[in-house]
């Protein structure tokens, strides 16, 4: 490999990865080629050769051993230059600064003193104080490029005797302020200097819906005061003619608590509230954990199942109140986002600036001691702040995923190794080595394909496959480090006979053709399979079903492993094309990745109709993603008109084979209005000059359909749901799955 050190340090000696860290998971430590050590990482950087342009993004082995740093030439030459391993050219510069820009909104902590007294707020178990006055104006002072505050932190801000002459000062520098509050003090002093202040946004925490229960978590507060308060305050904003501030909502959940989110939305709606900002879990990160009673710990074994209820309510929530993210973006405030994705493990590149009371900036929010003197608001610049070199080190080393002791617990560190199944584990043989896939994974997983398949996938494909997950799937891996077998799941929010879930499409199954024995209880495609599918599916767990579109005879092997149950076929219906002719009655026109809001009413209509069902979610997000943004194939995604009305009156994806005709591979709209898109579909497959309309589809479409004659014949393709170390749930969902091609990841 090409030693990089010298123009490492000559470019920035200061950026080095943590000697101390959280451990990173085995498949990402290597073997350093220098010297021998067993605990070398990847790091990201930009290099720039001495004969060359800035090559980008390129993985660098750091061996913490040696010190040295590291870059394979062949990939990071040889590809892009053409050269001999005899000229490789030197790298002259290099710029290992990928986190995001410099931040424009600054969240620093007007108090720590509260009237509620949350068991779950960290700020109840810190010094009880206020910024002073004038502190907050040497912030304001030493912070001129920043464009936003958010008077926020482990406290009331109401509380705060200066709390309106602050946000007076900062919004006469052109500043908008932003605040969390309890919403207890909202009287109509507040409210009315709240509305004549300027204040952007009030976003206001509610636990429950019952009285008893949010009193149980919010223990000094009172729901009815606090829903009477986002009732007077609208009302006095909207009376007054005031523009702000806009009212937000947002929470904690519990396990007692984890089905509420819907109803606290509609409830705080009907009070007045306008946006939805968000909900969390009990925070695992352990310097609050430290700090919870001991009664309540027990709320932390339930966490999987409450972000699981959170992930699927907040979809449906964002459908009753805006966005927040739309009120940040119409006002300019540049905050949130996942920031910059290295490529290599998950990391944290927080775009925003956080400060304690006490004028320290710290990483992020849930970091509440100060890491460094000079990283004070009060007495330097935050320009200067942002250059200092253990700052940029500090940022270097979270961007790429290396987190120091102070993050364990955090949502973003790597979680705790995950075990090899206990069911199955002591059977395996010791020549394997089962794993979870992941971004780094990805030239052996494309690799693999490859050889199981026959042909190759293009990595943007890959990737667009598997965006909503961080962990691909498992992998097996032979005892020389080769990757032998693969067992993927991509997440997919469905309505459960009604109900928002989540289930997960398994998909890239695949195990190395070259091996003998490969496909029993032994071999690497049981341990890959039984690995992710205890891990990940179950009413509890992440997903609370698996489907797929396996072959009938892959799916009697996954059936005689004991993996899978069928529940369904898939049929391929088949129509004759219609002459062409003017529609009449509606407009058939393409739809853009911009209209896709034009979809929501035809989704509701759709879920409201098939709760009989397990259908996956076809609103406007989905259809973006799935056809207007696919990275290799053109649909033809129509939306069909009113006429005279303009409202929607349905959605149609199509897929032009050419000679094998047109593939409807989707639609959504109410359940009655199906035949008539059916019937459209065959008058544009006659315009296209096709010679026949088809579709992939399971019984209750089918069912639906009957009245367009469809020609069903059967597929080689089943529909299993997966049943390994869970209850079956076999009787209940046969036969129910509303499926179409383009529910299949490869149609």
């Amino acid at each position: 490999m090409l030693n990089i050190t010298a123009a490492w340090q000559a470019s920035h000696a200061h950026l080095q990865p943590y000697r101390n860290h959280l451990a990173l998971p085995q498949n990402q430590l290597h073997l350093c080629p220098e010297c021998g050590g067993t605990g070398a990482c990847h790091v990201v950087a930009n290099l720039l050769p001495d004969k060359g342009e800035w090559i980008n993004s390129v993985p660098v082995l750091y061996c913490p051993d040696c010190g040295n740093f590291l870059v394979e030439p062949a990939v990071l030459f040889g590809a892009h230059l053409g050269v001999s391993s005899a000229k490789i050219p030197v790298v002259s510069e290099v710029d290992a600064r990928c986190w995001s820009p410099l931040p424009t909104f600054l969240n620093i902590e007007p108090t720590t003193r509260c009237n509620f007294r949350c068991w779950y707020c960290i700020g109840r178990h810190m010094e009880q104080r206020d910024i002073r006055k004038e502190d907050f104006a040497a912030v304001l002072a030493n912070a001129p490029t920043i464009r936003t505050i958010a008077l926020v932190g482990e406290g009331e801000p109401l509380v705060h005797p200066d709390f309106f002459e602050m946000a007076d000062m900062a919004i006469a520098q052109g500043k908008k302020v932003v605040i969390i509050s309890n919403g207890s003090l909202l009287n109509d002093a507040n409210v009315k200097k709240l509305c004549e202040s300027g204040v952007s946004y009030v976003s206001i925490s509610i636990d429950s819906t019952d009285p008893a229960r949010f009193a149980r978590s919010r223990i000094n507060g009172n729901l009815d005061d606090v829903l009477r308060n986002i009732k007077r305050l609208r009302a006095f904003r909207d009376a007054n003619g005031y523009r702000y501030p806009k009212i937000a909502i947002k929470g904690t959940l519990f396990d007692y608590s984890e089905g509420e989110l819907l109803d606290i939305v509609k409830l705080a709606r009907e009070h007045g509230a306008e946006f939805f900002e968000s909900f969390q879990p009990l925070n695992a990160k352990q310097s609050y954990v430290d700090i919870y009673p001991e009664e309540n710990r027990g709320q932390l074994a339930c966490l999987d199942r409450v972000t699981r209820a959170i992930s699927r309510d907040s979809a449906l929530a964002w459908q009753l109140l805006r966005p927040a993210s739309e009120f940040l973006a119409e006002e300019g405030i540049e905050f949130g986002g996942p920031g910059r994705a290295n490529g290599l493990r998950p990391n944290c590149d927080e775009q925003y600036v956080y400060a304690l009371l006490t004028g320290d900036i710290t990483p992020c929010c849930q970091v509440k001691q100060p890491i460094d003197s000079e990283w004070n608001l009060f007495r330097h610049p935050l320009d200067a702040i942002f250059q200092n070199p253990q700052y940029e080190n500090m940022r270097f080393n979270l961007w790429n995923g290396i987190f120091p002791e102070y993050c364990r617990g955090c949502g973003k560190t790597p979680p705790a190794p995950l075990e090899t199944p206990v069911l199955e584990a002591t059977r395996i043989s010791a020549s394997w080595k089962v794993d979870w896939a992941t971004r780094e994974d990805e030239a052996d997983l494309l690799a693999l394909f490859a050889r199981a398949f026959g042909h190759a996938m293009p990595l943007e494909q890959w990737r667009w496959k598997y965006a909503a997950t961080e962990i691909y799937g498992a992998q097996v891996r032979n005892s020389t480090g080769q990757m032998v077998s693969f067992f993927g799941g991509m997440p997919r929010p469905i309505l459960f006979f009604g109900k928002s879930d989540i289930a997960v499409q398994i998909g890239d199954v695949m195990t190395d053709s070259v091996l003998g024995r490969s496909l029993n209880r032994q071999g690497p495609f049981f341990l890959a399979a039984s690995f992710y599918l205890e891990r990940f599916i179950g009413p509890d767990k992440a997903y609370r079903l698996g489907f797929g579109f396996p072959s009938k005879r892959h799916n009697r092997l996954a059936e005689h492993l004991g993996l899978y149950a069928s529940v369904g076929d898939v049929l391929e219906a088949g129509w004759s094309p219609l002459r062409p002719r003017p529609h009449l009655s509606v407009s058939v026109r393409p739809l853009a990745a911009t209209q896709t809001d034009l979809l929501e009413p035809l989704w509701q209509k759709m879920a409201a109709d098939c709760k009989d069902s397990i259908l996956g979610v076809r609103d406007g997000a989905y259809i973006r993603h799935r056809f207007l943004e696919h990275p290799t194939t053109a649909y033809l995604v129509f939306l069909i008109r009113r006429r005279f009305s303009g409202r929607p009156f349905g959605l149609l994806v199509l897929r032009d084979h050419g000679e094998t005709g047109v593939e409807l591979l989707d639609m959504v709209g109410p359940r009655n209005r199906l035949p008539d898109l059916v019937h459209i579909a065959r008058r544009i497959t006659g315009s296209l000059g096709r010679q026949r309309l088809f579709a992939w589809l399971t019984k209750p479409v089918a069912d639906n359909l009957a009245a367009t004659h469809p020609r069903l014949v059967p597929t080689d393709v089943s529909i299993p749901t997966s049943i390994w170390g869970i209850p079956s749930e076999v009787h209940r969902i046969q036969d129910r799955w509303w499926l179409m091609g383009g529910d299949a990841d490869f149609r």
